[in-house]
């Protein structure tokens, strides 16, 4: 899971031998692919932490050295081998013995008598694993059908491996999410682990309408999927979603990018918005980028997309690296564009503003393309999406993080210049931080700017809102939210305003305007690099992979 190129090429071996059929005893031996990435991943990770060994009795008489007569061993004198160093030496398994490769133990290679010669996870001798080849036999069968079925993503794709320790070495805290793959119903799945596949056609889950009014055809569905971790990219998604939702009637899917993984369809649009890291591709969208560099000329033929980048221009060898990539690939694949490569660059503050130009060009060719020249672009109305009541009391708004407190920040720039600030903050207890960890600062807008907004559309304070549908981004939807803490921690209020929210416009419902044209829906950004007059921070999320 943490090696994409891996990944993909185990689940294609799974296909090609496998297909949609029962795994049966022969396939054990053949999917060598997999029976490597095991020995590669066991050489690394040994279950068995270490072996002891001691001169045997009938050589207790003789004087006996190791390592070319370096050490004397005694008679009696017990050595313990550490298996995850003796495994990972570089002098016998190469310099890159540190690195996953399970190439390396492939029996077509021609040092896998020697490495095997080394490969001790189950132990040695007679005191080896006796269960060892039923393990084995398990472990295999169980990796083949996971990724015949299913497909598998780490929960927090930053996990650093701990272990713990009972009889054996285990993980800790390691939590897989597990999806079934394109086309695979849970009947289905149970045919195929009962050997009655052939009898049984894949059932498509329901679709989610996100409780707008669509008509549910072809035309009238479209794929986002995003790439991001410190939410701006699944911000923008959510926000193209509900446009779409809203003002031309689609189904918005709004997925990962590593969901996109051999399933992009041609018979809706696929639009596409992604970040790069350092060069490298989000953790939710590396998987997908090792596809498509593995992919082949017309693979995506049929494929109509539209790709939205981010970035920030201090990395400038590696500025929009990933989605440049991402549009240059689908198009060399076969894939047509509905719209050019659009980029935004976060260090000029205009995000959302490149961003909406570049989503009512595309609102207005999708309308043409798959609505018909003489659609309209209007908003849906709003009152089946969401309802106000000023009379219910609602209980305080849980954001379910860890909350660290800010000892003291400082100006570092002088007038003029970008805003540097250094920030001290001290983490909840029990928490660590290394160097490298993510840590996400989540601003809180100011009560009194909370309460002009308030005032302004005429709410009680104590006013509580209930969303029916997603299309407003991430929110909660189907209970009673209290509108002062969903504008204190929800929604952007002291953030420049963008042009499309430049003209004043009637309430649509009431008093929920607010949500619509005074300010922006969808999350607050992970990191704000700014702040401004009317925002404190009051809340700090701390970890290796930021969160909601």
């Amino acid at each position: 899971m943490q090696n994409p190129k891996t990944y993909l090429r185990a689940q294609e071996e799974v296909d090609q031998l496998i297909g949609t059929g029962t795994i049966q005893l022969h396939h054990m031996k053949e999917l060598q692919y997999l029976n490597a990435a095991l020995r590669e991943t066991l050489r690394m990770t040994p279950t068995a932490p270490a072996i002891t060994k001691q001169v045997p009795d009938h050589r207790k008489h003789e004087f006996v050295t190791i390592c070319g007569g370096r050490y004397h061993i005694p008679p009696n004198v017990p050595v313990r081998v550490l298996l995850g160093k003796a495994m990972c030496d570089p002098s016998y398994f190469g310099e890159d013995a540190h690195e996953f490769n399970p190439e390396r133990m492939l029996e077509t290679n021609p040092n896998f008598d020697k490495y095997m010669a080394a490969w001790k996870p189950f132990g040695n001798g007679s005191r080896a694993c006796i269960g060892q080849t039923f393990a084995w036999q398990e472990a295999l069968l169980v990796a083949a059908l996971v990724l015949q079925n299913f497909d598998v993503s780490l929960v927090n794709p930053s996990y650093v491996l701990r272990v713990k320790q009972n009889l054996t070495i285990k993980p800790r805290d390691l939590l897989v999410r597990a999806r079934l793959r394109k086309g695979i119903s849970s009947i289905e799945l149970d045919a195929r682990l009962h050997d009655k596949a052939a009898n049984v056609k894949a059932q498509s889950p329901p679709e989610q309408t996100n409780g707008a009014v669509v008509h549910d055809t072809d035309s009238t569905r479209i794929t986002i999927l995003y790439g991001s971790n410190s939410g701006t990219c699944l911000s923008l998604a959510q926000k193209l979603a509900s446009a779409v939702t809203l003002k031309l009637g689609m189904i918005a899917t709004v997925s990962e990018l590593d969901s996109g993984v051999d399933n992009l369809s041609s018979s809706q649009p696929v639009v596409i918005i992604t970040a790069s890291y350092e060069g490298q591709p989000p953790d939710n969208a590396a998987r997908f980028v090792a596809w498509l560099e593995g992919s082949k000329a017309k693979d995506l033929s049929g494929v109509k997309y539209a790709v939205f980048g981010c970035g920030h221009r201090d990395w400038k060898d590696t500025f929009h690296r990933i989605p440049k990539l991402v549009d240059r690939l689908i198009n060399e694949r076969g894939g047509s564009r509905i719209s050019e490569l659009a980029t935004s660059d976060v260090s000029q503050g205009a995000v959302l503003d490149d961003f909406q130009t570049w989503q009512q060009q595309l609102l207005e060719k999708l309308k043409r393309e798959y609505l018909g020249s003489g659609a309209s672009i209007a908003s849906q109305d709003l009152t089946d999406l969401a309802q106000i009541s000023k009379d219910t009391r609602a209980t305080q708004l849980s954001s379910g993080l860890s909350v660290g407190k800010v000892k003291d920040v400082q100006i570092l720039t002088g007038p003029n210049q970008p805003e540097k600030r250094h920030m001290e903050i001290e983490l909840p207890p029990g928490s660590t931080y290394e160097c490298g960890d993510y840590l996400a600062v989540l601003p809180m807008n100011s009560e009194n700017l909370v309460r002009r907004v308030m005032a302004h559309w005429e709410l009680p304070w104590d006013a509580v809102i209930t969303f029916k549908s997603r299309v407003f981004g991430n929110v909660p939807v189907d209970e009673p939210v209290s509108i002062f803490e969903l504008l204190k921690g929800y929604f952007e209020l002291s953030q420049q305003a963008t042009k499309s929210v430049g003209s004043s416009s009637p309430c649509p419902l009431g008093r929920l305007s607010c949500l619509q044209t005074f300010i922006e829906p969808g999350r607050l950004q992970a990191v704000h690099r700014r702040c401004g007059k009317q925002r404190t921070t009051s809340a700090v999320h701390y970890g290796r992979q930021h969160v909601q």
